[in-house]
């Protein structure tokens, strides 16, 4: 009699030690932590808000230039975006983020940004991670290639990544066209810049450009009628 069962026991055994790995391996999955993550955590406390200063200077700086007629730019390194995020953002802005998701921090190599946060939900607790390539599709049109979305080392499916994101950017006053390149989902944002009324000027995005990182925005303000000028 145990000679008939021993067989069917065997592949049940099999199955269950199967099951029982892959649960381990999906558990270990989610609980990866990308390195870019890790070493964007481990900066100094005082070294962030020296870096959280600067962001917050240039921008300032930026938003002033772009007040005025004729061309204007600035970079802005990995560092102090993190830096900003870390600091700035926490102190002042907590509402940009839902508060499921904390500690949002980004890598920057040429043409590609990833972006990571800590997710706290229910049922999981991980490192969300989006990899994207970034570039100007036209003046104020910024275009994001989503090229793959985690949580930890699992994919996540990217349509419903990507209508989160829509939903993030539209919340943030950009107009959306959601195309694909390939397989992958491609958004235009038109970005909502003022006009400049000081001067009754129009801000033009000229230039976004990705570098080894470090983010490079270029671009002008023109007046009506006025013949646009040359950046030098």
């Amino acid at each position: 009699m145990l000679r008939r069962f021993r067989i069917p026991l065997i592949v049940v055994g099999i199955l269950l030690l199967l099951l029982a790995g892959g649960g381990v391996w999906f558990w270990l999955a989610v609980r990866h932590v990308p390195h870019f993550y890790v070493d964007a955590l481990a900066v100094d406390p005082v070294q962030q808000k020296q870096a959280s200063y600067k962001m917050v200077r240039r921008t300032a700086a930026l938003s002033n230039d772009a007040r005025k007629e004729g061309h204007w730019e600035a970079v802005f390194t990995a560092d102090q975006i993190n830096g900003w995020l870390a600091v700035d953002r926490e102190e002042n802005y907590p509402q940009l983020i839902p508060h499921e998701f904390h500690d949002p921090r980004v890598a920057i190599h040429d043409g590609q940004i990833i972006i990571g946060c800590r997710y706290e939900g229910r049922q999981m607790d991980t490192v969300l991670s989006l990899t994207a390539d970034v570039y100007l599709q036209l003046p104020n049109v910024l275009a994001l290639r989503i090229q793959r979305a985690r949580a930890g080392a699992v994919p996540l499916p990217l349509k419903d990544v990507t209508s989160q994101l829509v939903a993030a950017c539209e919340k943030l006053g950009c107009t959306v066209d959601l195309r694909e390149v390939g397989a992958d989902p491609l958004l235009l944002l038109t970005l909502p810049l003022p006009s400049n009324s000081g001067r009754d000027g129009t801000i033009r995005v000229e230039t976004v450009e990705l570098r080894e990182g470090e983010i490079h925005v270029a671009g002008q303000t023109v007046r009506p009628g006025h013949t646009r000028q040359v950046a030098p």
